[in-house]
């Protein structure tokens, strides 16, 4: 790697972001590496105004999609990698992992399908429930979602926090949908809940 960084040579950037620090990787046309460093957050902006553009790849997470809108701004190539559903390849898997599937009882029934095991990945779980209390809270969203009557018909029959539960379910479900058949999210109205 070179002491004094020609910044006109790099042609691809990875960056692995972390929450107050970036690490960020620079190759050339080549493929050696030209640039290795730790950049804080409030460096990135300034430090990438300065890069001729190039291509920027990073991990898809929810600062990503934010990071590369500035960053295609700037004129850089920015793209981040969406996870597949090769991990999950049935979908109790996920919601297994989330905790939003059903508790069961010995004998593997379910004891109410609206109650949660708080198994798995309490992160993911949350993010899930919060995800489900966003939706419950604007109803103008939910026919462009294609919620509309699903929500309306379990909204008739569950207490508040027992839908939320039951929609932070089924969005894992749409989660892994999308992660499974590789394609984006396609709204249509959803038949009404059981």
């Amino acid at each position: 790697m070179p002491e004094k960084l020609n910044e006109s040579t790099i042609a691809v950037i990875g960056i692995d972001i972390g929450k107050n620090s970036f690490h960020v990787v620079g190759l050339d046309d080549r493929g050696a590496i030209i640039l290795r460093q730790k950049w804080s957050r409030s460096q990135v902006q300034v430090r990438f105004a300065n890069i001729p553009p190039c291509l920027i790849g990073m991990e898809a997470c929810v600062g990503a999609h934010h990071l590369s809108r500035q960053l295609q701004a700037l004129g850089h190539n920015a793209r981040y990698r969406i996870g597949t559903g090769d991990a999950f390849s049935q979908r109790p898997r996920l919601r297994r992992l989330a905790g939003t599937c059903s508790s069961t009882n010995l004998h593997g029934r379910s004891q109410r399908p609206w109650q949660i095991s708080k198994r798995g990945n309490r992160y993911l779980r949350v993010l899930f429930v919060q995800a489900a209390w966003v939706v419950l809270i604007k109803p103008t969203t939910w026919k462009r979602h294609g919620l509309s009557s699903w929500i309306e018909a379990a909204k008739k029959r569950l207490h508040r926090n027992v839908l939320a539960i039951a929609l932070a379910n089924k969005l894992a479900r749409i989660a892994w949908s999308v992660l499974a058949r590789g394609r984006a999210f396609e709204a249509q109205s959803a038949p009404a809940a059981p």
